[in-house]
C-alpha cells in the first residue's frame, strides 16, 4: 500500500512541474529491509509492523527501480526472480537463501529449461551481494539446476557464496551450476562478479557467455571435487563471443576428470577474445586452456601433479584454432567440456555431448610471464600445448618470459598433418625452459622453424638436440645438457644463465632479534550461538619472534567500525554508536611471553572489567565479526607496548564471522543505563 501512494504522489508531482514547465524531480532509491524472523500473521510477506518483509520475493515484488534491499541474518528457503534494477544485500555469511524442493524454470532456452535459486531476468543492473546461495544438494528434480543466473541480463555478484549446487547423491548427469550468464539477444552487457566463492557444484563453477557480454571476473575461489570418473568439471568458463578478463586473484582447485576422453579445464575460453590474468590454478587436469580464442594469458601460476589429478596425462595450458582431431595422441584429441554441449547463438545445452562446428579465422594468444610447474612426476604432462587442428585455422601465439619446469614435455607445438590448411606463428623468447624429463620443446607436423631464441634451457650447454637435421636447415647440439628438443625449433641462441633474479630474503642481512607477537587462533562456542546464551571466545597469542615481549594489551572487538589497523586503537575506540551498544573484551598480559611462548585468553575470566563490556553472552542476533589484535596499546608510542619484527596488521586476526541466532525469548538487551563508563586505558608497562 505504501509502496502505490510513493508512486502515485511521485508521478503527480513530476507531472504538476512538467505543466509548469519546471525540472524533473530525480527519485532517489528506497531501502526495503527483510528479517524472516518476524511476524507475519497473515502470511502474505510483509511483516505485521507494515515496514518490515517477511520473505525476499515479497521485498523484490514492492520494490521500485533502483531500490536497495536489505536482508537480515537468516535463512531464507525461496527461489527468488528479479526483473527490474535493484540491489540485494545480505548479512555476509549470515544471511542464506536455500533452495526449496521445487525450483521452477526461470527461463527455457532451445528445449532446456534452466531452473535457478535466484533467477535475474531482463535488467541492467542487478547487484546481488554478500550472502550465501546454497543449492542444498536439491537438483535430483530440478533439471537443468543453477545457484544464481543471469538471463539477458547484467549486474555485478559480490562477495557471495554458492555451494552444493547438486544433486544427492553425486550423479553423472552434467548439470548443476554455480553462476551462469547466458546474453543471447546480443545487446550490450555487462557482468562482474568479485569476491565469490563456489564450491559442491556438480558441473561447472562459473558459466560465462554469448555475444557482446562484458564480464569481469576478480578476487574469487571455485573448488572442485578433485579426480572423478562420472563429470568433467570446469572452474570459470567463458566463452561464445563474451569479452573481458578473468583475473586478478582467482583462485581455482580440484577440477579432474580421470577417465581422459573429456578434459576438465581451472579456466575455459570458447570462442571470445578474453585476458585471463593473475590467478592461482592447482590440481586441474588443464589449468587454462583457450578453444578457438584469444587473448592474454600473463601472470597466472599453475602447479598440478599426478596425485592431483589422478593420471598421468595433464596439462597447464592449451591453445587450439579448432577443427577436428587427427589422431595425435596429446591435447588434440581430448576435447574442452564446457557442459557437454552447445552454446550457441541462442541456447547453451547440458547434455548431449555434440561439438560446436563454428571455426575462427586465427587465434592469436600472448603468454607472458606465467608459472607452470608440473609434478615432475611422468614422462607425459604437458606445460603448454598450441594445436593446429584439421582444417582451415590459424593460430598465432606468443610466449615470452615464462616459467615452464618438471612436465614432462615443456612446451608442445602440434599441427595437423591430414587436411590441415591452417597456418603457424609461434614465437618462444626469454622463457625458463628446465626440468622437463621428456623434451623442452616438442614440434610436430609444421614446415617451418618456430622462433626458440633466447631462452634458458636448464644448463649453459643450452638444449640437447641430438637428431643431425643441418641439411634442411635445422640444428646440431648434442652436447646439450638442457632440455631437449625435436626438429624445427631454432634455438640457435641461447641464454647462458636465468633470465630471472632469485627472490631476495628479508631477513638477508642476518637474524632478528626482536619479538613478535601473533594471534593464531580465536574461537567461539559452543555452535550453534543463540543471543542471550553464554558463549566463550578463545585468543592464543604466541611470541613467534626471537627474544622476549614484555607486557602487552590484547583486545577484542566485535563489529568495530572500522577494524583495527594498528596500537592504539583499543575496542571502544572503534566504537560505532553509544558505547553501551558496543561490545569488546581487553586483556593484559602482564607477564609477556618468551620466545615460542604461547598464552590463552578467554571471555571468561582474566580480562581486565573497568576496560572491558561484555555481559557472557551477544545481545543481539545476526553477524558478527570479530577482530582480535594483540600489543593493541600503549598511548606513549605508535607502535604499542611491544616495538616488533612486524607492527600492524601482522598483529591482528580476523574477521571470525559468527552468526548469532534469535533465542527462544527473541533478543535480548542490556539496560541501557548499567554501563560504567570506561577509563581512559593506562599505558603500561
Amino acid at each position: 500500500m505504501r509502496r502505490g501512494i510513493r508512486g502515485s504522489v511521485a508521478l503527480g508531482l513530476s507531472l504538476v512541474l512538467l505543466l509548469l514547465g519546471g525540472p524533473t524531480p530525480v527519485v532517489h532509491a528506497d531501502t526495503l529491509y527483510v528479517d524472516g524472523a518476524c511476524e507475519d500473521s497473515d502470511v502474505d510477506g510483509l511483516c505485521d509492523d507494515g515496514i518490515t518483509y517477511k520473505t525476499i520475493q515479497a521485498a523484490i515484488d514492492a520494490a521500485g527501480l533502483g531500490d536497495i534491499i536489505t536482508v537480515e541474518a537468516g535463512v531464507y528457503e525461496e527461489q527468488l526472480e528479479i526483473s527490474q534494477n535493484l540491489t540485494l544485500i545480505g548479512a555476509g555469511p549470515c544471511t542464506t537463501v536455500r533452495s526449496p524442493a521445487s525450483v521452477s524454470p526461470c527461463f527455457t532456452t532451445g528445449e532446456n529449461d534452466f531452473r535457478a535459486v535466484i533467477c535475474v531476468q531482463d535488467a541492467e543492473s542487478v547487484i546481488i551481494q554478500d550472502m550465501v546461495v546454497d543449492g542444498a544438494g536439491l537438483g535430483n528434480d530440478n533439471h537443468y539446476f543453477v545457484g544464481v543466473a543471469y538471463h539477458n541480463a547484467g549486474g555485478s555478484v559480490q562477495d557471495v557464496t554458492i555451494s552444493n549446487v547438486r544433486d544427492t547423491p553425486w550423479s553423472s548427469v552434467a548439470h548443476g551450476v554455480g553462476l551462469y550468464a547466458n546474453n543471447s539477444t546480443g545487446a550490450s552487457r555487462s557482468l562482474a562478479v568479485t569476491g565469490c566463492s563456489i564450491y559442491g557444484f556438480q558441473k561447472n563453477a562459473m558459466v560465462l557467455g554469448g555475444a557482446n557480454l562484458q564480464v569481469d571476473v576478480s578476487g574469487c575461489t571455485a573448488t572442485g571435487r578433485g579426480p572423478i570418473d562420472t563429470v568433467a568439471q570446469n572452474g570459470i568458463v567463458v566463452g561464445w563471443g563474451a569479452t573481458g578478463a578473468v583475473g586478478p586473484g582467482n583462485t581455482v582447485s580440484n577440477v579432474s576428470y580421470s577417465p581422459g576422453t573429456l578434459v576438465a579445464s581451472g579456466v575455459l575460453v570458447m570462442f571470445s577474445d578474453v585476458d585471463v590474468l593473475s590467478n592461482t590454478v592447482s590440481g586441474a587436469q588443464v589449468g587454462i586452456y583457450y578453444w578457438e580464442s584469444s587473448g592474454s594469458i600473463s601472470e597466472n601460476l599453475i602447479t598440478s601433479s599426478v596425485v592431483d589429478v589422478g593420471s598421468s596425462v595433464y596439462w597447464g595450458m592449451i591453445g587450439t584454432d579448432g577443427g577436428v582431431s587427427d589422431g595425435r595422441e596429446l591435447g588434440a584429441t581430448n576435447p574442452p567440456n564446457e557442459l557437454d554441449g552447445v552454446f550457441d547463438n541462442s541456447e547453451m545445452r547440458m547434455g548431449t555431448g555434440a561439438t560446436d562446428s563454428r571455426t575462427v579465422a586465427a587465434a592469436t594468444l600472448n603468454i607472458l610471464e606465467n608459472q607452470l610447474v608440473g609434478g615432475s612426476d611422468s614422462g607425459s604432462p604437458v606445460g603448454i600445448e598450441a594445436d593446429i587442428r584439421c582444417g582451415a585455422g590459424d593460430l598465432v601465439l606468443t610466449g615470452l618470459g615464462n616459467q615452464i619446469a618438471d612436465w614432462g614435455y615443456g612446451v608442445v607445438l602440434n599441427r595437423c598433418t591430414s587436411g590441415g590448411s591452417g597456418s603457424a606463428d609461434i614465437t618462444l623468447n626469454q622463457n625458463m625452459i628446465s626440468g622437463n624429463s621428456t623434451y623442452g620443446v616438442y614440434v610436430t607436423g609444421l614446415a617451418s622453424n618456430i622462433d626458440a631464441q633466447r631462452n634458458w634451457w636448464g644448463h649453459d650447454t643450452g638444449p640437447l638436440d641430438d637428431s643431425d637435421d643441418r641439411g634442411t636447415g635445422g640444428f646440431y647440439n648434442p652436447s646439450g645438457q638442457g632440455d631437449a628438443v625435436t626438429d624445427n625449433a631454432d634455438y640457435s641462441f641461447w641464454l647462458q644463465r636465468q633470465a630471472y633474479l632469485p627472490l631476495v630474503s628479508r631477513n638477508s642481512l642476518g637474524v632478528s632479534s626482536s619479538p613478535d607477537l601473533r594471534i593464531e587462533v580465536l574461537t567461539v562456542g559452543p555452535s550453534p550461538v543463540v543471543a542471550g546464551q553464554p558463549v566463550t571466545i578463545g585468543i592464543q597469542v604466541q611470541n613467534v619472534g626471537t627474544v622476549p615481549a614484555g607486557p602487552f594489551w590484547v583486545d577484542l572487538y566485535d563489529n568495530p567500525a572500522p577494524p583495527p589497523t594498528q596500537a592504539n586503537q583499543v575496542w571502544n575506540y572503534l566504537c560505532d554508536g553509544p558505547l553501551e551498544d558496543c561490545y569488546g573484551i581487553a586483556w593484559y598480559v602482564q607477564g609477556g611471553l618468551l620466545p615460542g611462548q604461547s598464552v590463552l585468553l578467554t571471555s571468561v575470566d582474566g580480562f581486565e572489567a573497568d576496560q572491558t563490556h561484555w555481559i557472557g553472552s551477544f545481545v543481539n542476533r545476526g553477524r558478527h565479526d570479530l577482530y582480535a589484535f594483540a600489543d593493541s596499546w600503549n598511548d606513549g608510542v605508535w607502535y604499542g607496548a611491544v616495538l616488533e619484527d612486524n607492527e600492524g596488521l601482522s598483529n591482528r586476526y580476523g574477521p571470525v564471522t559468527v552468526c548469532v541466532l534469535q533465542g527462544a525469548g527473541g533478543e535480548q538487551f542490556q539496560a541501557r543505563d548499567s554501563l560504567a563508563p570506561i577509563p581512559f586505558r593506562p599505558a603500561h608497562p
